[in-house]
């Protein structure tokens, strides 16, 4: 779930697109049951096929997921600010690179940690 949910400035969980190829395959068949009941939202989107929760209110009014995400938060959070500086990382001099081990030091463990990462963020760039 974490992948198809970010955190808003406001604070609130708002659905986002995952790709369905970077998701666990333990993870499909459930997947499947949730599209089949109208949860999910299943799409091709170019060559990519991507999944999303079908609306932001199950976010919100969902207790047992609520709960789920009030423990991942954090993470989610951490997520999201990589992935916002990674393009800025990705963009700069190899000194400018040295000087953000703190951009490594949080993508090692998110890496290590939580393998829905999205594989740019994971991926070291030298």
């Amino acid at each position: 779930m974490p992948a198809m949910v970010r955190v808003n400035p406001e604070g609130n969980y708002v659905h986002r697109p995952a790709a369905i190829g970077a998701l666990p395959a333990v993870a499909r068949p459930l997947i499947e049951r949730l599209a089949k009941a109208r949860l999910l939202v299943v799409r091709q989107e170019g060559d990519s096929t991507l999944v999303q929760v079908v609306h932001d209110a199950l976010l919100r009014n969902w207790p047992l997921l609520c709960g789920w995400l009030d423990q991942e938060r954090e993470f989610l959070i951490g997520q999201q600010q990589l992935e916002q500086d990674l393009p800025d990382w990705v963009a700069a001099g190899a000194a400018q690179k040295n000087d953000a081990l703190l951009l490594r030091f949080c993508a090692t463990i998110l890496q290590l940690y939580r393998p829905e990462v999205s594989a740019d963020a994971r991926e070291e760039k030298s």
